[in-house]
């Protein structure tokens, strides 16, 4: 992650309303601004289940709580007739990209989950059908953007404090 120049996070049921999809989100943009990475694109792939005000609404205030700086876009989809499954989770970047069993999204207590490094080939697919041109699913719209606010300090033990 902090290689890369590119995120996508594919996870159909993100909804920025819920918390346990935000912190996740929230995470990994602090791992990249702590870490002095500023990709071109980060983006969430989601599915357009709520109406778009409400999703943009709720995204907005993820502001607050991302590095000030940190860019994110959203685009919601959904299943062509007849087409793949928007199904699976995946995290996607110009570097490689790996699947999540459960999902991108913060679990309770004790819960696990596997992270399975894609293949060349699997890879190439996912990419294709979230990112190339060869879309795999029909966009149903794409919220405005997300530009993080959060000022973060370092402490005097060295770290970041939001």
């Amino acid at each position: 992650l902090v290689n890369c120049r590119v995120v996508h996070l594919v996870d159909p049921h993100f909804g920025p309303e819920n918390a346990r999809h935000r912190k996740v989100l929230e995470a990994l943009m602090c791992v990249l601004a702590d870490n002095q990475v500023v990709p071109e694109v980060v983006r969430v792939h989601c599915l357009g289940k709520s109406t778009l005000q409400f999703f943009e609404m709720e995204a907005m205030k993820m502001a607050a709580r991302l590095p000030s700086g940190v860019t994110v876009d959203f685009v919601r989809w959904k299943q062509k007739e007849g087409g793949d499954l928007l199904h699976n989770r995946y995290v996607l970047t110009d570097l490689g990209g790996v699947s999540l069993g459960v999902g991108l999204d913060a679990g309770d207590m004790g819960e696990t989950d596997d992270i399975h490094l894609l293949t060349r080939d699997q890879y190439a697919l996912r990419w294709s059908q979230y990112v190339g041109d060869g879309a795999a699913f029909v966009t149903v719209d794409t919220p405005k953007t997300v530009v993080g606010s959060m000022v973060r300090r370092i402490d005097r033990s060295g770290r970041r404090q939001a």
